[in-house]
């Protein structure tokens, strides 16, 4: 409830009393109601968090161990494989926490593929090594599940910026693969197109600190991405899908290592545990 004190024997008509009262009388009661919106406003984020988490160290934001997707009056859980953070410049300032989740599906592809029980070792997928490339893409590609990236600004930022991250090593993935002959002119033109539509899909304002961007490469290689819970839509771009996972597996360039060096724990994990 918000008081307002009594005018008491100061505040009389056309004196010069009257419009300092009513300047404070305002300036409280503005106040006293941002403090009631910023405590309704906390209590509902603290309600909406998570039961099960965990805490990224560097940002120290609290990360899910689990997510929904929602897609094509659909709805699919995924389970946290790994975490990090992005930093950038050489004060190594944190942008955002990424995360890798997994469906139930692919964690059970693992666990009972011959390869990667027995050959599997944490360093194989940190390391730029054939072994590093060939799990990377058998952990994206190599199975009918989907898996998710979830992104969470560290501080207030924009879609056309985390947008122009994304395109640059993108194109620069395009212009690797072209220079070393995997990827023909029309296909380069296609992948062209796909990244196109993944601009429009960004958030093209304000992205606030707490509202996350989740990509998911769906079983029929569709590139889904939802913004804050809301759907943006999807890209019908397998190699797109494939590569926006990849990026964040492979370790050159690396965009984050700490979620390369969590995602191979995690994996080790799930290899260990058979």
């Amino acid at each position: 409830m918000v008081s307002v004190p009594s005018a008491g024997p100061l505040v009389y008509a056309g004196s010069k009393y009257q419009s300092w009262y009513w300047s404070t009388v305002a300036v409280g009661l503005v106040g006293a109601v941002t403090a009631m919106a910023f405590s309704s406003i906390q209590a509902d984020n603290e309600a909406a968090m998570p039961l099960e988490f965990k805490v990224e160290p560097i940002s120290k934001l609290n990360v899910p161990t689990r997510i929904t997707v929602c897609h094509d009056d659909q709805s699919k859980d995924f389970q946290l494989l790994g975490l990090g953070v992005r930093q950038v410049t050489l004060l190594y300032l944190a942008v955002y926490t990424a995360a890798i989740y997994v469906d139930d599906s692919l964690t059970q592809r693992i666990s009972r593929s011959t390869r990667w029980t027995q050959e599997f070792a944490q360093d194989k997928l940190v390391q730029n090594t054939s072994d590093s490339k060939w799990f990377v893409s058998d952990l994206v590609n190599g199975h009918p599940g989907e898996i998710s990236l979830r992104i969470d600004p560290v501080r207030n930022t924009n879609g056309p910026h985390l947008r122009n991250g994304f395109v640059r090593f993108l194109t620069e993935r395009q212009r690797q693969e072209t220079l070393k002959g995997t990827l023909d002119e029309k296909e380069s033109a296609a992948f062209t197109k796909s990244l196109d539509d993944l601009r429009a899909l960004f958030p093209s304002g304000a992205i606030m600190k707490g509202q996350v961007l989740v990509f998911t490469k769906l079983s029929d290689g569709r590139l889904h991405v939802s913004f804050n819970g809301r759907e943006m839509g999807s890209v019908n771009s397998p190699l797109l899908s494939k590569w926006v996972m990849e990026g964040y597996l492979r370790s050159d360039p690396v965009i984050s290592p700490s979620l390369i060096a969590s995602v191979a724990a995690g994996v080790n994990h799930v290899v260990q545990s058979q």
